[in-house]
């Protein structure tokens, strides 16, 4: 790879030495691949760094959300993400002789006399989790339209589940869906199912046989780990996670990367693979 860099390296320098300003395009060229071989390492550096500091900002939080809890202002410590800054310094003045309340505090932008601290959490709470419920277009334009997207393939065996082909093969296994990466977990050979992935969501692909996603298109981060993990993929799969009260939770199916399709079978079907194979990449 080094010695290939490298000749490659060598072929461009004799191109762009060609010509009128030969000399000072070499010259450019040098201190460019310089930069960009010396520099390239370093352009996560500025992220690592920030999400260290956010690292301990959240440990400082969690220690005032101890304390809070401790005097009875607050009821548990998760309730301290649910309040703003500006209010979480309000909280710190509360007196732990009146748990809970305050004479006045800001409410959603407005003043609101002796409301409860609780009361606020609460409905903030209940406002997530009816936030999460909610399915969100997958294309918004600039104008605020929603178009509705569909894919189209003849000769689709029946159930099938159409998407973008963005990892080439097909593989057979239990379709896993996972909606949090941090207490769920894939077992190996198993379809990798949910609504979307990010970078905390790699290590599941170390057991994932396949990926399925609900959005996602060539160059999201789903699609780049599966091309480098050798497994098919299928992205924009519209409503994957929503369980079918008609099939089991976590059906078997075939995916195939490289014409977008996903069919699901009930676990212990015997029936025969309705997707022609390719050969799978090597890892």
């Amino acid at each position: 790879m080094v010695r290939q860099r490298e000749a490659a390296y060598q072929a461009l320098l004799q191109t762009v030495g060609r010509g009128p300003f030969g000399r000072i395009r070499r010259w450019l060229f040098r201190r460019l691949y310089h930069v960009a071989t010396q520099t390239s390492g370093m352009r996560e550096h500025h992220k690592f760094l920030a999400v260290r500091v956010l690292a301990e900002v959240k440990e400082a939080l969690k220690a005032t959300a101890t304390d809070l809890v401790a005097r009875e202002v607050l009821r548990q410590a998760n309730d301290i993400w649910l309040l703003t800054w500006e209010e979480l310094l309000r909280l710190e003045t509360i007196p732990s002789s009146s748990p809970g309340k305050e004479n006045m505090i800001a409410v959603e932008g407005r003043a609101a006399a002796g409301d409860d601290w609780n009361a606020l959490i609460a409905r903030r709470r209940a406002d997530m989790e009816r936030f999460q419920r909610l399915t969100s277009p997958l294309i918004i334009t600039s104008e605020g339209e929603t178009p509705v997207v569909r894919h189209h393939q003849a000769n689709l065996p029946p159930g099938a589940l159409i998407g973008q082909p963005v990892s080439p093969g097909v593989v057979e296994g239990v379709a896993r869906v996972v909606r949090d990466p941090q207490r769920e977990r894939l077992a190996p050979g198993e379809i990798l199912v949910a609504e979307f992935t990010d970078p905390g969501w790699t290590p599941l692909f170390i057991n994932a046989a396949g990926l399925v996603l609900e959005v996602g298109g060539l160059l999201t981060h789903g699609a780049v780990v599966a091309r480098e993990y050798g497994i098919p993929a299928v992205v924009g799969v519209g409503k994957t996670t929503r369980k079918d009260p008609d099939r089991p939770a976590h059906p078997s199916g075939w995916s195939s990367g490289h014409r977008g399709v996903v069919v699901n079978q009930e676990t212990g079907s015997s029936k025969t693979n309705p997707l022609s194979p390719i050969p799978k990449r090597p890892r």
